[in-house]
């Protein structure tokens, strides 16, 4: 079965490929599909997001797709970052940025105190004319407040 993944983050593109290792799928990245749309992720949740890429991939190709939208939520910050993670420290942020706001804002908020965060990650795979199938999965974590690195760690996985 061949799959487009909706995305061009070399990153998820590798996450994605090693949850599915040993399963019959072929996964097509949007390389192949030069000419296929940004999606605007304009939605007000993770999975509006992966909804409308996976769609908008799906109708695009002809060819099945599966999307992605995640980020951190932080309940002292009112679940702030959320769907904005990407942008949080603007438009042109990088993970580095992003994190080093995120850490700046939950240290002014909390001084000290045991924060919880949660990542959120939501993925949808549509066909051509389905509406999909969502899966969600998070992540809780209060111990660290600074980041950590490793290679195959990206955006704000890299808090702990």
């Amino acid at each position: 079965m061949n799959i487009v993944l909706a995305t061009r983050n070399r990153k998820k593109v590798e996450e994605m490929k090693r949850m599915f290792v040993g399963h019959d799928i072929t996964f097509l990245t949007l390389d192949v599909f030069p000419g296929c749309p940004e999606v605007e992720e304009d939605g007000q949740t993770f999975q509006a997001n992966a909804k409308k890429k996976a769609l908008a991939v799906a109708r695009y190709t002809g060819c099945p797709a599966l999307a992605d939208d995640s980020g951190l939520e932080v309940k002292a910050l009112d679940m702030a970052p959320g769907v904005f993670s990407a942008r949080y420290a603007g438009k042109q942020a990088d993970d580095r940025r992003n994190v080093k706001k995120i850490l700046r804002e939950m240290r002014a908020v909390i001084k000290k105190q045991e924060f919880e965060k949660d990542f959120q990650a939501w993925a949808d795979s549509v066909e051509t004319r389905s509406s999909g199938l969502g899966s969600r999965d998070s992540v809780k974590n209060n111990e660290n407040r600074e980041p950590r690195t490793k290679n195959r760690e990206y955006g704000y996985r890299k808090i702990k």
